[in-house]
């Protein structure tokens, strides 16, 4: 198969100028029946971890009917808490939870303890039945606001001989193989807001894994 990219044989731990907006860690799980893991999971995870997600807060998502919820393969997985700290958060749902840290992201050696004290409380919960996928998502970010941000990538797409243009363009794919599936997405023209005082516009870079 393949290789996606050429990869050294040695790994930098830090970017001088890492384009990683947002890193996210999920899982998706059956829950034990007849229990409610987005009630009661986030107040479990704020006990043991009050000190690093001080802000909790019920997603836009919590106020659409349960009914409709279980339906819609959309907002299956969809959060509907989150603890916030800082810089990182949890994230809750029926069927999904996960840990996220924003730019500038800290490094996997701080990312990795977060993950593992968060599945830590959610493995001895006992609300969960079987996990049936994981991933981590990197949200990369280049600052651009020039008519040709595709050009920063080793990319090239035409529609009948005609370049695409990056008026309205979205590009997503799988790269799967019996131990991943790759999720690769582009997107010009991508605004990021993060905090009140500050916009990124750019080219969109996902990967999740």
């Amino acid at each position: 198969m393949p290789a996606l990219a050429t990869v050294p044989h040695k790994l930098p731990t830090h970017l001088a100028q890492a384009p990683l907006a947002e890193a996210i860690f999920e899982f998706r799980f059956k829950p034990v029946p007849q229990t409610s893991v987005a009630q009661l999971l986030p107040g479990l995870v704020f006990a043991k971890l009050h000190d690093k997600y001080d802000r909790s807060e019920a997603t836009p998502v919590a106020g659409i009917p349960e009914q409709i919820r279980k339906v819609d393969p959309n907002l299956r997985y969809a959060a509907l808490h989150r603890l916030s700290g800082e810089k990182s958060s949890v994230f809750i749902g029926e069927q999904v939870a996960g840990v996220s840290v924003i730019e500038p992201y800290e490094g996997w050696q701080r990312f990795r303890p977060r993950i593992l004290e968060f599945l830590e409380i959610a493995r001895a919960s006992n609300l969960i039945e079987r996990v049936e996928r994981f991933s981590i998502k990197a949200i990369n970010l280049i600052p651009s606001t020039s008519g040709q941000q595709l050009d920063l990538l080793n990319l090239r797409l035409e529609i009948g001989g005609i370049r695409a243009p990056e008026t309205g363009f979205h590009f997503r794919t799988e790269l799967n193989d019996k131990a991943f599936s790759r999720i690769i997405e582009i997107q010009p023209n991508t605004q990021i807001q993060f905090t009140t005082s500050k916009t990124t516009t750019g080219l969109l870079l996902s990967l999740d894994c």
